[in-house]
């Protein structure tokens, strides 16, 4: 259980990310804007408010390139888990994609 909970403290901020990006770069919000929405909609992660905002500014794109990423390996994984059933090896899943010489999505999902 409390690993789940570190996950979806984690995930809350990166999803959180992705709306500030957008309202920051695109919308033109100030950072104490940004500064009170994330205390406001993540009160159990208001410590954490000062430098979250602060990457969005400086790193713009970076959340929703990170969001992409994360549903892509998802989706990998997701697709051998069906393929191979019980054959299925989480570690070495972990193992191949980590090591993997491939630049690309469809070369990493050819070479998984």
């Amino acid at each position: 259980p409390v690993h789940r909970l570190g996950w979806l403290l984690w995930d809350q901020a990166r999803s959180a990310r992705l709306y500030l990006d957008w309202q920051i770069h695109r919308v033109g919000w100030t950072s104490g804007q940004a500064l009170d929405w994330w205390k406001t909609n993540l009160p159990l992660q208001s410590q954490r408010a000062y430098s979250e905002v602060e990457q969005v500014i400086q790193f713009p794109g970076q959340a929703h390139s990170h969001k992409i990423a994360e549903r892509e390996m998802l989706a990998l994984k997701q697709s051998l888990q069906s393929r191979l059933g019980a054959a299925f090896d989480l570690q070495q899943f972990h193992d191949r994609f980590l090591n993997s010489p491939c630049s690309s999505w469809t070369g990493l999902r050819n070479y998984l």
